[in-house]
């Protein structure tokens, strides 16, 4: 087994390195590079904000296929070992030796998680590449103790010849992120929902989303966008259905899946995400030249909150109805699905005042029931421009 690369191919690896930097997706070619460099062990890059946890990521090759959300679901917080990498100056190799002592990892409380996302992988070699303020990116190759004689040598060579490439990618796509080129129209049309709402493709990678979704994402309570643009749930049995669910979609012929709850991690909390396919995946129109591609199946996920409160401003409601001011705070009231006792007891009228108010609201609304008249505020409220 050739653990490296013939020497003429590092001047190919490092051209892979720089295209990717310039297209924007350097990572993952690293991870490539590495991994083709250095066979049979886990390549991981880590991703490290002390102040807002939910930019802590991971890429890897080889680990566990729930490496990912077992990473950031409790192992970004309060760990050691990525503690230990802030030590480190930006370009040099370490070893796990250089980090912490076997029994300091072992010490904290979340270790078994650590080594249930890594497995037998205890031994290190790894490269701050980039670091600016409270963010970093790291480079660590894994090993087992048994593999270690055999491939740690192969591994510093490896960062020996492309680390230095390795940091000037990083340092180029953190530039590049700095200035986004981005598509204004479609983002602007999602921001018209008043739901939150990503588009990804057949690949799980999020290709638009709206910023009530991407609030969303960055709680990080029932789902979150990883690194490479994957969109995962918290909860790995919600994680098994939506996948399960996207490939039914996908291969298809339905538009529409099925509603899925997508739990928190301690199941305290959920929320319903419905899956809609928006293209087709061939070539339109029939073409049959394969050298156009393809196109990816767009997939919307709608998102809906239960617990979170239906909202409809006076605004709406006088441009709507001419609702007035008392008028609107039932409607929002009854909305939220309080009854007229609450109400009364909250705003300190009588109930004959609020029915009253709720015959007028019926009649401007042209609504029957007080049923009828909370279902055509609730479609209202969940309407775009709500």
């Amino acid at each position: 087994m050739n653990e490296l690369v013939r020497r003429d191919a590092w001047a190919g690896l490092v051209e892979r390195i720089y295209s990717a930097a310039i297209e924007g997706d350097p990572l993952n070619t690293i991870l490539e590079c590495v991994t083709s460099t250095i066979q049979d062990v886990p390549a991981v890059i880590f991703g490290a904000d002390t102040v807002n946890f939910a930019n802590n990521f991971l890429l890897h090759r080889g680990l566990c296929t729930e490496a990912v959300v077992l990473h950031v679901n409790n192992l970004t917080v309060g760990n050691p070992w990525l503690a230990a990498q802030w030590r480190q100056p930006v370009g040099a190799i370490y070893q796990d030796s250089d980090l912490l002592k076997a029994e300091e990892l072992d010490a904290w409380p979340k270790a078994k998680q650590w080594y249930t996302m890594l497995g037998q992988n205890t031994r290190a070699t790894g490269m701050v590449i980039h670091r600016r303020n409270n963010k970093q990116l790291v480079v660590e190759v894994r090993y087992t103790p048994a593999q270690e004689t055999r491939v740690r040598r192969a591994i510093t060579e490896m960062f020996e010849r492309l680390g230095t490439h390795f940091v000037l990618a990083a340092r180029m796509q953190c530039m590049r992120r700095e200035f986004p080129i981005e598509a204004p129209m479609s983002t602007s049309l999602l921001e018209l929902s008043s739901l939150p709402i990503l588009i990804i493709d057949s690949d799980d990678r999020v290709r638009n989303l709206n910023e009530r979704a991407r609030i969303m994402a960055s709680k990080m309570e029932t789902f979150f966008i990883s690194a490479e643009q994957e969109f995962h749930a918290m909860d790995l049995v919600s994680e098994a259905a939506f996948k399960t669910e996207l490939h039914a979609l996908v291969s298809g012929s339905r538009r529409i899946s099925k509603v899925i709850p997508f739990w928190n991690s301690d199941r305290s909390k959920r929320v319903f995400i419905a899956l809609a396919k928006l293209s087709g995946g061939k070539n339109e129109g029939g073409c049959p030249n394969q050298s156009y591609p393809a196109r990816r199946e767009q997939i919307a996920l709608i998102i809906q909150d239960v617990d979170e409160e239906l909202e409809l401003t006076s605004d709406t409601l006088w441009t709507a109805f001419r609702l007035s001011n008392a008028e609107c705070d039932l409607a929002v009231r009854l909305l939220r699905g309080q009854s007229i006792g609450e109400v009364a007891c909250a705003n300190g009228v009588s109930k004959q005042t609020l029915r009253n108010q709720l015959s007028s609201i019926m009649r401007k609304t042209s609504t029957s029931r007080q049923s009828q008249l909370v279902s055509l505020l609730t479609k209202l409220a969940v309407a775009p421009l709500s």
